[in-house]
């Protein structure tokens, strides 16, 4: 089979719909154009003599990508339009901007990909995390070793792959266009989020939970081993899903697509142990040591309080008072959250604040894994002091003052803007 074949048949068997759906309609009406378009390019880029630069082995850009993508339509596609990327300067060390450059068997401390670039990474050990900005391009596979969490805000496509790759923190996507996650050891949780293409999501080892929402690109999970819950809500189409094991398997993952039956009213003062709360009024919200809870468009006249080695996952919350979280092993918040007090994190395991509107100041101290800000509204200050983790700040505005001291290693970020950056901030 030739390799527009390839690609055609790649896409065409990429679970997309539901068929009788009103979206099924519009990608039936759709998807000729978009082979066309894939095609063009193909034809374009043959003509011309390739597609991307060789790899160390000497194989394309093509060929890597389409042998670690599998039957990825949109991985498939995206080999063929990359553009090109440059081999890292030798000597590579400290916190990398991987833009348009492919890494190799190195070790880095972070690597950010910019909005809009393409990064390889092949056998690269990275000690702390990987964070893709919209529109950007992850391709991480040949036993790449991240210490910390994987990250897209908005990626146009992010992957992984590779049975003696692992990513010891998350594998977390909020929004963009698809993904591929295959083979990789995952240490923490799997959180896929409101992409708007294919996701493949094969053969993992996860040793917390996965979480598959809100998704309008059609997805495949299969042959993952999770020692959490497997939880599939909001999708269309529902993602196909077969052969996973885990503690449970919910909603739109369980054989037959079941529904999991809703919980009991709540009222008043929550404890939250191991729930869903979705968009109710409560208010306040204690998250016990060791337990998770999830916040989906919860209104809280009061609190939320995160104990130690817990897990917190909330989006698109409204809060009056202050989000406190100390010692927690994860803690997630996004979306268009309103906290009317502060946020103040401390001692975690790592963290994600992404587009909160905070009345009060953000504090982020003493945090022990990878935490990241980014796109937050401040009315106050930020004070960002003693993490060992690695921080990254970008694209926060804050009415006050911007302070980053004695953290370990030096935040990164960018297209911040405060009346004052101090200290580490400075540059930010």
């Amino acid at each position: 089979m030739n390799v527009l074949a390839e690609v055609i048949a790649a896409l065409w068997h990429t679970p997309r719909t539901a068929v009788g759906s009103s979206r099924s309609q519009e990608m039936k009406t759709r998807f000729p154009t978009h082979l066309l378009a894939i095609a063009g390019a193909i034809s374009l880029l043959t003509a011309c003599g390739g597609g991307g630069d060789a790899g160390d082995t000497g194989a394309s850009t093509a060929d890597v990508e389409a042998s670690a993508a599998g039957d990825s339509g949109r991985a498939l596609a995206l080999a063929y339009t990359l553009p090109p990327l440059t081999a890292a300067p030798a000597g590579l060390t400290g916190n990398v901007s991987c833009a348009n450059l492919r890494i190799g068997a190195v070790t880095v401390d972070n690597v950010e990909v910019p909005a809009g670039m393409a990064c390889r990474l092949t056998g690269t050990n990275v000690r702390g995390s990987v964070q893709v900005a919209p529109g950007g391009i992850l391709l991480a596979g040949g036993a790449v070793q991240v210490a910390g969490s994987v990250q897209g805000d908005q990626a146009a496509h992010v992957q992984v792959t590779g049975v003696n790759s692992r990513i010891a923190g998350n594998y977390e996507l909020e929004g963009g266009g698809s993904a591929t996650l295959t083979g990789v050891q995952v240490g923490g949780n799997v959180f896929v989020n409101g992409l708007t293409d294919a996701v493949s999501l094969k053969n993992t080892r996860v040793a917390g939970g996965m979480q598959f929402t809100d998704n309008l690109g059609g997805g495949e999970i299969s042959g993952n081993r999770i020692t959490g819950n497997l939880q599939c809500t909001g999708n269309l189409p529902a993602p196909i899903a077969a052969n996973n094991t885990a503690a449970s398997i919910e909603d739109q993952c369980a054989p037959g697509g079941g529904v999991t039956p809703p919980s009991p009213p709540l009222s008043g003062n929550v404890t939250c142990v191991n729930l869903t709360i979705g968009a109710i009024r409560l208010d306040s919200v204690i998250v016990p040591s060791g337990a998770s809870c999830t916040l989906l468009g919860t209104t809280l006249n009061g609190t939320i309080e995160v104990g130690a080695t817990s897990r917190l996952i909330a989006e698109n919350v409204n809060v009056t008072g202050d989000l406190k979280s100390d010692g927690a092993a994860e803690l997630r918040v996004s979306g268009t959250s309103r906290v009317g007090g502060s946020v103040q994190v401390q001692r975690g395991a790592g963290a994600s604040l992404s587009g909160l509107s905070v009345t009060g100041d953000m504090q982020i101290d003493a945090m022990t894994g990878p935490t990241a800000a980014s796109g937050n509204r401040i009315t106050g200050n930020m004070q960002v002091v003693g993490n060992r983790g690695g921080v990254t700040l970008t694209s926060n505005t804050m009415g006050g003052v911007m302070q980053c001291k004695e953290n370990l290693p030096a935040p990164t970020g960018s297209r911040n803007v405060a009346t004052l950056k101090e200290d580490q901030c400075v540059g930010l």
